[in-house]
């Protein structure tokens, strides 16, 4: 039996002989699909929802992503997909795949420079570099490089194609008088 919509259906079934037997088979609805971002960075949360109350939601792959089994946010646990379902107490569900990016490596170099001078940041992944503060330190956006404008602190972000990021501090030291 294959349900098509949500309804009650009456089977029979009829041998040679013309004697029959009936049963009625209800088919319960599939919840509303899933709707939400389906893709998440290592360490970050998603949040997914279903227009049909009453569900729970489980991952099917717990090392990769984990979700909230009555508020459906997913986290990111390691790189690489989980099935997510909605699944409501008739058994009936709904999936989507949830991919987890991988954040790029840790931020390594000297990150305490003098204003006037540069210093090389590094990561890994193909990334571009911005600063949160350019009147104090800027960066090439492709090359890392660190250059001290004025005295302070600036937040130098590494940022992947697929939004995952890593930060550091950088300190930019005064130079001393004259």
């Amino acid at each position: 039996v294959t349900g098509i919509t949500a309804g009650t259906s009456v089977i029979t079934y009829t041998l040679g002989t013309g004697c029959l037997t009936t049963t009625i088979i209800t088919v319960n609805p599939l919840p509303a699909a899933i709707t939400g971002i389906t893709a998440v960075c290592v360490g970050n949360t998603t949040t997914l929802s279903s227009t049909t109350a009453g569900g729970t939601w489980s991952s099917s792959n717990t090392a990769v992503a984990t979700v909230g089994s009555l508020s459906g946010i997913v986290s990111g646990i390691s790189s690489g997909t989980a099935v997510i379902s909605y699944t409501l107490s008739t058994g009936c569900l709904v999936t989507t795949t949830v991919l987890v990016n991988p954040l790029p490596s840790p931020i390594t170099g000297i990150t305490s420079v003098c204003a006037g001078s540069t210093t090389t940041l590094f990561s890994t992944g193909g990334g571009l570099w911005t600063s949160s503060n350019t009147a104090v330190a800027t960066v090439g956006s492709v090359s890392g490089i660190a250059t001290g404008v004025s005295a302070g602190t600036a937040v130098i972000t590494y940022t992947l194609g697929t939004g995952c990021f890593t930060t550091t501090i950088i300190t930019v030291n005064p130079l001393p008088g004259a």
